[in-house]
Order: C-alpha cells, then structure tokens, then sequence
C-alpha cells in the first residue's frame, strides 16, 4: 500500500533492547531507532532497526564490551527518511503495523480491544 508522505507524519523513534551481556553478569540496554508514520486515524507504521550499541569481544581478556553507536544508528535512519520525502511517498507493504496512537478513531475502532486482548495475554 503505497502512500503520499504528504498524508502522514513521520519521524525517527526509538526503544530500547537488549544489546547483551556485560562481564559482571549484567543486561546492557542499548537504543534501537527506527522510522516512524502515523496517518491522519492514528494508524501507525514503523520500519527499520539501527542498533544504537555495537557488542564486542576484547581480543586480550575475552571480556565483552559495548561501544554507543547512537549518532550513525540516527544518521543512517535520518537519511532514510529524507530519501522517503525526496520520493514523496512510502511502501506499507515494507512496513511492521504498530499499535494504533492512544484515542485515535483508529484506537476506537479496533486498537481498543486489541490493547485488552494483548493485556490479557501477557499478564
């Protein structure tokens, strides 16, 4: 489903992951962005995944580290997004569907119950 940028807002989000483990044992939470789009209903889409944290491994102690990688994860996801408003329009069919925007019509019409069956399913 193609669709006119020019009918959405769109923008760079971004949440948080797990991007591993640090050598004491614990979760290193690290920012993930992606792109966003919300329609004039509140449907929302996003796409992309640029990891915020690069894991590795010291080649002398075998100790994992983490390196921030935020700038080029925004970067490269802010060249994406201009790259969609020089085209004008973006390609849903490419895109995961996201939760409808909290008291949208979108949110009304079906999100509403899908936030209840979801509650209900994880706890």
């Amino acid at each position: 489903m193609k669709t006119s940028v020019n009918t959405l807002v769109l923008g760079i989000s971004s949440d948080l992951y797990s991007a591993g483990y640090t050598v004491d044992g614990d979760e290193y939470i690290a920012e993930v962005y992606f792109i966003s789009a919300e329609d004039d209903l509140g449907n929302r889409w996003s796409t992309g995944g640029w990891k915020g944290a690069k894991a590795g491994v010291d080649e002398e102690t075998g100790e994992p580290y983490f390196t921030d990688a935020r700038e080029g994860a925004k970067a490269a996801a802010q060249r994406l997004l201009n790259r969609m408003y020089i085209v004008g329009e973006v390609d849903f069919d490419l895109w995961r569907e996201d939760r409808p925007a909290y008291g949208s019509v979108a949110y009304v019409q079906y999100g509403q119950a899908d936030e209840v069956a979801h509650e209900k399913k994880v706890g």
